[in-house]
């Protein structure tokens, strides 16, 4: 009987030796196979001649890895293949991913970033984690909790975000490492850029505020992906607003539904959202997306026509516009 209490005191000891081996190597596992970080790309340099316990401290220092002398007895072997000049890493990366990333030839210290006309944040803040530049969640928390001071950007109450249609659409280059609040900061300024006191004093002809443009700007974006349409399309957004018509553009109710459903249900354009034209008369409350410089000049210098409603070719070329309801069910049932 004594024996067999013997053993399980030893056994006991034993597990407890294991647990306590598995916890004290589980943040060292979880640094080798890149489970501790995120998918921000970092630059960094590494000189000819540096030796492999600068390139592991530079790494260290960088937050790419949190254990420097287990990356270098890692590495030891591989070293002899690591080239010099400049390298993009993440803390996202494995031991191994960095050693192949160092066994590349440099790259550049800056990445381009192009963000397409009609994107959304959501979509920009994806863009920038996927170009390694910053995470997503990065990106939404500095355009939520950040303040940037800009005269055009005005705190609107039931707007999902202030940001919203003021990140210029364009190629944008960045340094590896750039904060958040840079990213962002780079596009307000591209905006700013575009968006001059000339527009403003054009809204004002309009009796429409620089908001109200750049609302508008962004249902004219996301409603005619070709240039050629922009003020066709505001042509018709107008003569709606000034007959009191809703817009009914699927694009508002699409930002609502975060989702850039082809067709629209019943119950989609039924949703009560201030964004959503089907249910309430004039503007939504704020913009959809990014509106380029052509949607912009067509939310402020619209064609004039005696057309109320359009419909996307079947062939996906354009629209087919109508002057009446009759002839844009004609159309519609045309085309899809």
């Amino acid at each position: 009987m004594k024996f067999v209490i013997k053993n399980k005191k030893i056994l006991v000891v034993f597990l407890l030796l294991v647990v306590g081996v598995l916890f004290v190597s589980m943040p060292v596992l979880k640094d080798v196979f890149g489970h501790n970080g995120n998918n921000n790309g970092i630059f960094i340099e590494v000189a000819q001649g540096e030796t492999l316990r600068e390139t592991a401290k530079k790494l260290y220092d960088n937050g790419i890895i949190s254990y420097e002398k287990v990356f270098y007895l890692y590495a030891k072997g591989r070293a002899e293949d690591f080239k010099f000049g400049g390298h993009v890493f993440t803390a996202s990366m494995s031991y191994g991913e960095i050693c192949e990333q160092l066994s590349m030839p440099g790259t550049a210290k800056t990445v381009k970033l192009t963000i397409p006309e009609g994107y959304e944040l959501r979509l920009i803040a994806q863009a920038c984690e996927e170009a390694g530049i910053v995470t997503a969640e990065d990106f939404m928390n500095s355009a939520v909790n950040d303040v940037f001071d800009y005269d055009f950007l005005k705190d609107k109450p039931g707007v999902n975000y202030k940001l919203e249609g003021f990140l210029f659409p364009a190629t944008y280059e960045f340094n590896y490492g750039v904060s958040a609040y840079d990213v962002i900061d780079k596009m307000l300024k591209a905006f700013d850029d575009v968006y001059t006191d000339g527009y403003s004093a054009r809204a004002k002809e309009l009796g429409m505020s620089d908001y109200d443009i750049i609302t508008l700007a962004s249902v004219i974006e996301r409603e005619a992906a070709d240039a050629s349409e922009h003020k066709k399309v505001a042509g018709v957004f107008y003569n709606r607003i000034k007959d009191g018509m809703n817009l009914q553009s699927c694009a508002t109710v699409q930002y609502i539904l975060k989702e850039r459903k082809p067709v629209l249900s019943i119950k989609d354009t039924e949703i009560d959202s201030p964004y959503n034209t089907y249910k309430y008369s004039g503007l939504p409350v704020g913009p959809v997306a990014s509106p380029s410089k052509s949607s912009i000049e067509a939310a402020l210098y619209p064609e004039s026509h005696d057309y109320y409603y359009f419909v996307a070719k079947a062939d996906g070329k354009g629209h087919v516009f109508s002057k009446t309801f009759s002839e844009h069910n004609k159309a519609v049932a045309e085309n899809q």
